[in-house]
């Protein structure tokens, strides 16, 4: 199945955590840290590979840095402007009305850095299935250690298709887990099925 998947990338966040290297006026995602390149820039590298047409989610104050990672990651970027920051399901609100119905959007942080750009591309292909059938998909990462810095996703039985078709990738989500405290998030690695949220949500935008 050949689907289009249209990225639309978050850049909001001061990056408070990352102070005093990260502020206000540079938040981190904009910031060259790796390799003289902001993460912003590598994110928008990274999306390029399925579809150089890219939608970034921005503040006005950041206009012209978003400008200056889409100019350097030689994609067709187009922002999408908030006067005032209302989180991300606003901002994500905001991307699906403006989009068609049948497309398939990608909301991506600007704040990740995922080394491997080709299995990153596989693994949102293969999401496609689900989220043209209404699923709204989410991505997570095994977890390597008992973080609290990360929400976790407890995952469930796999997905399951029509008689006639091919079963979507994925299974379903049982619940979502706030950072926990270094208890619980050993406690769910013990007990295995939990993933790391990663943030980044695949879904049909009609």
């Amino acid at each position: 199945m050949t689907t289009s998947i249209h990225p639309v990338v978050l850049c909001g966040g001061n990056g408070t955590r990352l102070w005093p290297l990260s502020r206000k006026a540079l938040p981190k995602q904009f910031t060259p840290l790796i390799d003289g390149k902001s993460l912003l820039q590598m994110t928008l590298e990274r999306l390029r590979s399925l579809n150089d047409v890219i939608t970034c989610m921005a503040s006005e104050d950041h206009r012209f840095l978003v400008q200056e990672a889409i100019d350097a990651a030689k994609v067709s970027g187009k922002q999408i402007l908030e006067p005032v920051g209302r989180n991300t399901a606003a901002a994500m609100a905001a991307a699906a009305l403006l989009a068609d119905s049948d497309d398939l959007l990608l909301f991506a942080p600007a704040d990740h850095h995922i080394p491997d750009a080709e299995r990153f591309a596989e693994t949102v292909r293969a999401g496609a299935a689900a989220a043209l059938a209404g699923h709204i998909v989410t991505f997570g990462i095994v977890p390597t250690f008992p973080s609290t810095a990360y929400g976790y996703i407890e995952t469930g039985a796999a997905l399951t298709g029509a008689a006639d078709a091919e079963a979507p990738a994925g299974n379903a989500v049982v619940r979502f887990v706030e950072k926990p405290t270094e208890d619980v998030a050993q406690s769910m690695l013990l007990k295995g099925g939990f993933l790391w949220n990663a943030g980044i949500f695949l879904v049909r935008a009609g």
